[in-house]
């Protein structure tokens, strides 16, 4: 039941179990007038630095939420061995050191939910906090986490019992992606937030839904409304961010758009994030196609101007023409990856924050 979503966790025995379930209780208020509670063993004062930064490379994304444990070399000073010492270090996360506490862990793993606490948020660093939010960071202790998984995982399916020509199948699925499965832990996950009274956090790195037969038949637009649904009843703050390195594309940036819950939900993204509907090279496919691309290197190539103008003069023989029009498809073909790329370049920056912000997607940071 643990890879299937129906267990949240496993202990290895009752007391550890109790101990599971008092660890959950600490998270939610004790009424629905109350702030959830304080634990002074993990609160991380206000001025704290996050070190931890996302790359463009697949990460975990756990590291993000509450640091990663670093092990540095520094060199020893002893006169008789000079080589080097091992010193652990700690690599400070988004939310509080020792406070995430992650749920449904073993099913569909492209998303990761979970628990944490937020003691105090450095101003400099991630999302510049207005003074309303500051504040607001300020007296709330814990919030519901949902956040991506960059790395591509593996979906293990067993064979059927009942159908001795079943086998297990092992299933890769890529990350930045939104699956049925995953649809559904984030739908749940959202609405047990809800119950429990506490603001969510949405680290959006998704590239879109996966639209293949298999997850159509698998329900996956019914799940991704699911979303919209838990999103829409939603009673307490919503941050959608937009990580470093990260995007938010298709229909994942329709699903968690601010204006499904204008009162609640606002969203950010950060210099280095992109947020489009479709990626720059979707967007080159529809709107700056090849036959327009060639017609922009005959208007700027001044190879190709003076071709076709010995071309439109051509009165001789039908040998030098055709020599000539061979030298102008040579020529485009020699300029249209470097014009493709350029345009490419050109719509990448129509999803740059400061556009997103120019939409008045975005709030100002």
């Amino acid at each position: 039941m643990y890879n299937n979503g129906v267990t949240h966790e496993i202990v290895k025995d009752d007391f550890d179990g109790c101990l599971l379930i008092l660890r959950w209780l600490s998270y939610m208020p004790e009424t629905m007038l109350h702030l959830p509670p304080v634990l002074p063993e993990l609160y991380d004062p206000i001025s704290r630095p996050i070190d931890f930064i996302p790359t463009s490379t697949p990460y975990d994304p756990r590291h993000m939420i509450q640091g990663k444990q670093l092990t540095s070399l520094q060199p020893t000073n002893s006169n008789i061995d000079l080589g080097t010492s091992s010193t652990p270090t700690f690599q400070s996360g988004f939310f509080d050191r020792n406070s995430f506490m992650e749920i449904m862990k073993g099913w569909a793993k492209t998303v990761v939910c979970g628990r944490a606490r937020l003691g105090g948020i450095r101003k400099s660093i991630a999302i510049k906090i207005s003074s309303q939010l500051f504040s607001f960071f300020s007296s709330v202790k814990a919030m519901g986490v949902i956040a991506v998984e960059t790395r591509t995982v593996e979906l293990e399916q067993p064979a059927d019992p009942a159908n001795f020509d079943s086998d297990a199948r092992t299933i890769q699925q890529a990350g930045q992606v939104w699956f049925p499965d995953s649809a559904f832990k984030t739908a749940q996950a959202i609405n047990d937030f809800k119950r429990e009274n506490l603001p969510l956090m949405i680290f959006a790195n998704w590239r879109g839904f996966s639209g293949g037969m298999k997850d159509m038949f698998d329900q996956i637009i019914k799940f991704g409304a699911y979303i919209v649904d838990a999103l829409r009843e939603y009673d307490q703050p919503v941050f959608i961010y937009i990580p470093p390195y990260g995007e938010l594309r298709g229909g994942a940036w329709v699903v968690v758009d601010p204006t499904i819950n204008l009162r609640y939900m606002e969203m950010y993204a950060d210099q280095m994030s992109r947020g489009s509907v479709l990626e720059p090279e979707g967007t080159v496919e529809i709107k700056y196609r090849t036959k327009d691309l060639i017609r922009t290197i005959h208007r700027l190539d001044h190879v190709c101007r003076e071709l076709i103008a010995s071309i439109s003069l051509c009165t001789g023989t039908n040998n030098i023409k055709e020599d000539l029009e061979r030298q102008l498809a040579e020529r485009e073909k020699h300029l249209l990856p470097i014009y493709q790329q350029a345009a490419v370049m050109f719509c990448d920056l129509h999803d740059t924050p400061g556009r997103m912000l120019e939409k008045s997607v975005i709030r100002v940071s």
